[in-house]
């Protein structure tokens, strides 16, 4: 069985306007821009951040590094494989996305 998951959505403006309380935990997505905010049940769209996934440079991805998915790390030598990108598939889960040569 197939399961669909839709949005939250709007234009900027409209959720400018409107100014809703997300519940916690829900999305809103911005039509046009393609930003996202996560809701938390108290704060009003105005007053909540974009939802940015964390960028980590120089880490070390040992098998307990954590982060959550979306997240993204480069490792700039310091664990000796350098050059590679890193994104987190799952919690506290990473996945080698390429090697960058300068």
């Amino acid at each position: 069985m197939a399961y669909r998951i839709i949005l939250r959505q709007d234009t900027a403006e409209n959720w400018t306007t409107n100014n809703p309380i997300l519940l916690s935990g829900e999305a809103g997505y911005e039509t046009v821009t393609g930003r996202l905010k996560m809701g938390d049940g108290t704060t009003r769209w105005a007053d909540l951040d974009y939802y940015k996934p964390s960028v980590f440079v120089d880490v070390p991805l040992t098998a307990d590094a954590t982060g959550i998915t979306g997240d993204m790390a480069f490792d700039t030598g310091s664990t000796g494989s350098t050059g590679y990108f890193y994104v987190a598939v799952g919690t506290d889960t990473w996945k080698r996305a390429s090697l960058l040569t300068f």
